[in-house]
């Protein structure tokens, strides 16, 4: 995590070059292979491995490095609606690409069974 902020709008972030990158994937895969040492294996097999970054806005108190924030409360993942706006709470990232499909076809005005 390279910026924490509860505010709406926060700042972005300054750049990341290179170096940073590649600690950044090192950290990972000593993390990742830690606990799954077969892991090793598919980063091995990686041609290329691209860091990027994105935004979490979400419902919630805490941080996200406090375990026990209720923003890591992923019994709670679904969309909410407040008139047109829609907010997603992915839960784990699993679910995402099933939620996107069903808020797509929703907007579009498809019937979602």
């Amino acid at each position: 995590m390279l910026l924490e902020s509860e505010d709406v709008m926060p700042l972005p972030p300054t750049g990341v070059d290179a170096a940073k990158k590649e600690m950044i994937v090192d950290a990972v895969r000593a993390g990742i292979t830690a606990i799954l040492p077969g892991a090793a294996e598919i980063f091995d097999a990686t041609g290329q491995l691209s860091v990027e970054g994105g935004w979490v806005f979400a419902y919630g108190q805490g941080t996200l490095a406090d375990p026990a924030a209720s923003l890591h409360r992923r019994d709670r993942f679904g969309v909410r609606r407040l008139g047109s706006y829609i907010s997603v709470d992915t839960g784990k990232y699993s679910t995402a690409p099933w939620l996107a499909r069903r808020i797509a076809a929703e907007v579009a005005g498809e019937r979602v069974p």
